[in-house]
């Protein structure tokens, strides 16, 4: 084996909990999602079954991170070596398990201590702007350190994370809605 290749090559062990990683934040995320929609979306709310709407939401972000992970995988194989590809992977799933080890006080709260929408939305956009900050940060230290790497950044950033964001949110809204339809 290559030096380089030693580190990179991954066990099944780190797959697993990778794995548990992204199903913890998609849930997570769901909850908050879900104390949105109660409040946001009565309508929704009381028509649909709270564990079909709490499933449905969840699948919603497995699939945002899928596709996610499947852009991100089309854009680092097309521009950047695989030793890049593979720090990148690492320090993503470390900031997926921070987003969670953030999202999960505050998910805590929701559940016991019915937050106001104020509140919750103020600390999901806390914790979203560090997370990017975060991602900012290492694509920045892994893919963009030349002198006008800055530009690649703005634009990979807007691409890979903005947009997709957007994207899930118009999607969580509009199958929230779809599901009054529906019934």
């Amino acid at each position: 084996h290559n030096r380089d290749e030693v580190f990179i090559l991954k066990s099944d062990s780190e797959i697993k909990s990778s794995s548990f990683i992204i199903l913890l934040s998609c849930f997570l995320l769901s909850l908050l999602f879900f104390s949105y929609t109660k409040v946001e979306m009565t309508s929704v709310f009381n028509q649909v079954p709270p564990y079909e709407l709490l499933a449905i939401n969840m699948g919603i972000f497995m699939a945002y991170y899928a596709l996610k992970y499947l852009q991100y995988g089309i854009v680092h194989w097309t521009f950047f070596s695989s030793m890049r590809r593979a720090q990148w992977s690492n320090a993503y799933m470390l900031i997926v398990l921070i987003q969670s080890i953030l999202l999960f006080p505050l998910s805590l709260l929701v559940v016991y201590f019915d937050l106001t929408i104020k509140t919750i939305i103020i600390a999901f956009i806390c914790i979203l702007v560090i997370t990017e900050l975060l991602v900012i940060y290492k694509v920045k230290q892994i893919f963009f350190v030349y002198k006008l790497g800055v530009f690649h950044l703005f634009l990979y950033f807007c691409t890979l994370e903005i947009v997709p964001l957007l994207v899930l949110w118009k999607v969580l809204v509009y199958a929230n809605q779809y599901l009054i339809d529906i019934i």
